[in-house]
């Protein structure tokens, strides 16, 4: 989906033609759960919480600054509900980057998954604003500009959140990162 064709959606939800959200959110659905997934590290918790994203942006969507990706301000409102969600229940979840492997022969497997379970226990002891830059930047691909808006900080807080990340990281895994 282009940006143009974002654009004339909105619009026309806008207008009044309810049916047209339906095109963002089968757009979008997949990649917001997985991104509160990384945040919260519960699925059903995140699946809500994309419900829950995804009905504030409609009701909101008079509001949004089309200068800026649809995506951005989707992220940054979800964003801003796992944060709500984790400061009610004070823990700290697990991060989920599980990918899947190809015709890889079963050592290679066995070591890449415990690497994987190295790496998402680290990432899951960061604090959570380093922690969603990770999963933003990383696994979704925002710019450091989408990244500041959809965590509603400066740039320059985001550049210098990533590289703290990558430090604790790289300290918690040694060699492996």
């Amino acid at each position: 989906m282009t940006k143009q064709e974002e654009l004339k959606a909105i619009e026309r939800v806008l207008e009044g033609d309810n049916d047209a959200y339906r095109v963002l959110v089968e757009r979008y659905h997949k990649g917001l759960i997985n991104h509160l997934y990384s945040v919260v590290g519960e699925r059903e918790v995140a699946e809500d919480l994309a419900q829950e994203a995804f009905i504030k942006a409609f009701d909101k969507l008079e509001t949004y600054n089309p200068k800026y990706a649809f995506s951005t301000w989707l992220y940054k409102i979800g964003t801003n509900k796992a944060y709500s969600h984790l400061r009610k229940r004070r823990h700290l979840p697990l991060f989920d980057a599980e990918q899947h492997s190809s015709d890889q022969d079963v050592e290679d497997e066995v070591e890449r998954r415990e690497q994987q379970r190295r790496v998402r226990a680290s990432v899951a002891r960061l604090p959570n604003h380093y922690r969603a830059v990770v999963s933003l930047y990383y696994w979704r691909g925002l710019s450091y500009e989408e990244l500041a808006l959809a965590v509603d900080a400066p740039v320059g807080t985001v550049k210098t959140w990533l590289h703290r990340a990558k430090s604790e990281l790289r300290e918690d895994l040694g060699e492996e990162l």
